[in-house]
């Protein structure tokens, strides 16, 4: 009899490391299993890093397991005009995390997301206003994609106006 303790599904996640493309076909039936493969090979081609949310959640809980994407709009207020104009606003406003009951922000923040007032919303990561879409369809898919485009275009802007010379701008 060994000695090892068995590891949990977190322990053996961190310790293995394993890769999104081969973990998604695990979990997820056909169809929500290839709008997903579909999605990560898309931000792979489009220079995003596709990570696993490592916790438990993976195991089957009555017998369905959901996906989802988690979004962070750090600098949403640069392209909110964009946003609004292009109609990406519900895939945001029907995600949005509240706070339930976390350590670090209970009971949440009262926040407005593109003219939208929520409270209680998890504030776990400052005031970025975080959102997780689950077992999303392809119009939600098509937003996400829009708005991570829009959200890289913003940093991208952002770091090379840091880097510029005061004078050239």
């Amino acid at each position: 009899m060994s000695n090892e303790k068995k590891l949990t599904t977190l322990q053996k996640q961190l310790k293995d490391k394993p890769i999104i493309e081969d973990v998604i076909p695990k979990y997820l039936d056909d169809e929500r299993k290839q709008t997903a493969l579909d999605f990560v090979a898309w931000l792979r081609v489009n220079k995003f890093n596709p990570n696993l949310t490592l916790h438990p959640g993976w195991e089957k809980v009555l017998g369905k397991v959901k996906w989802g994407i988690q979004l962070y709009h750090g600098l949403i207020s640069g392209y909110k005009h964009t946003a609004l104009k292009e109609g990406l606003q519900s895939v945001l406003w029907d995600s949005v995390s509240h706070c339930k009951q976390c350590k670090s922000c209970a009971p949440g923040l009262d926040v407005t997301l593109l003219g939208r007032e929520f409270k209680g919303i998890c504030g776990a990561y400052g005031n970025n206003v975080m959102t997780w879409v689950y077992d999303p369809d392809e119009m939600a898919i098509d937003k996400i994609k829009r708005l991570l485009e829009l959200e890289k275009a913003a940093r991208t802007s952002r770091h090379s106006v840091g880097r510029r010379n005061p004078s050239q701008l």
